[in-house]
């Protein structure tokens, strides 16, 4: 069976809309979050920046921040195997694998919330949607896999 490449431009098209997707239910992470648990809206300045539980909250922002630093990693690796293998749908493999992983640090931050009342837990969406803006698809990634070749 002969398998059909898929058009560049429709593939990004669909890429950008998983994209927006994946990106607004961070947003959405932070809406829910404040509306089950309203007294995350409540700050307390006088408080430690690191909660009650401050060993867990340094755990969570180191695992956060090396998850989303391994998301560019294996984005460039999907990149330059989809380049190898001609696959440009490695490059949507790619994006939506590097997305989860950032979407996976901002899920610390829910778990700081919603276990232990964490006021400052949407830094971590927010380090999760800056670490998924870089993941945007890039036309030239899936033009340079469709046909073979490196910039």
């Amino acid at each position: 069976m002969n398998e059909q490449k898929p058009n560049p431009e429709q593939l990004f098209k669909t890429m950008a809309m998983v994209w927006f997707a994946l990106f607004s239910s961070q947003l959405m992470f932070a809406i829910v979050s404040f509306a089950v648990k309203p007294e995350l809206l409540k700050f307390d300045l006088a408080a430690s920046p690191l909660g009650a539980e401050p060993m867990m909250v340094v755990v969570f922002a180191v695992l956060g921040l090396f998850l989303i630093a391994a998301s560019f990693v294996m984005n460039a690796n999907f990149s330059r195997k989809a380049v190898d293998a001609q696959s440009p749908g490695l490059i949507q493999t790619g994006m939506i694998v590097a997305c989860a992983m950032c979407e996976a640090a901002s899920v610390f931050g829910l778990v700081l919330a919603f276990s232990h009342s964490y006021q400052y837990f949407f830094l971590w969406i927010a380090a999760a949607m800056a670490g998924m803006a870089f993941h945007f698809p890039s036309r030239t990634k899936i033009i340079n896999a469709s046909m073979g070749k490196r910039l």
